[in-house]
């Protein structure tokens, strides 16, 4: 899944920009936000078409949930941690999965 390593690629970008405190980090977000719909909706189809889980959509959905609560609550840091150790892991998944 080429969009799985793109969405890492810029995760990188955007949580070490979290990491500085530097705002422009949310455009990068609402980028990483559209990639994982796209990635999510995909990977349903897929799942579906081939009956075959290749990774858990709803943990996923539930990292991501965990990262709004981090934004909500102001805390950049813990938002960058989500997404750099729990989502990216998750695309990671996927990349190794599509490698077998």
């Amino acid at each position: 899944m080429e969009l799985a390593k793109l969405m890492q690629e810029k995760i990188n970008i955007m949580t070490e920009l979290f990491y500085q405190q530097n705002t422009n980090a949310y455009q990068y977000l609402n980028v990483i936000l559209e990639g994982l719909t796209q990635l999510i909706n995909l990977l349903v189809q897929y799942q579906a078409e081939n009956n075959e889980k290749i990774l858990d959509e709803q943990e996923l959905l539930q990292s991501i949930t965990e990262a709004f609560t981090a934004m909500q609550e102001g805390d950049n840091v813990l938002l960058a941690d989500l997404f750099s150790y729990n989502i990216k892991e998750q695309l990671q998944t996927l990349i190794d999965c599509e490698n077998k």
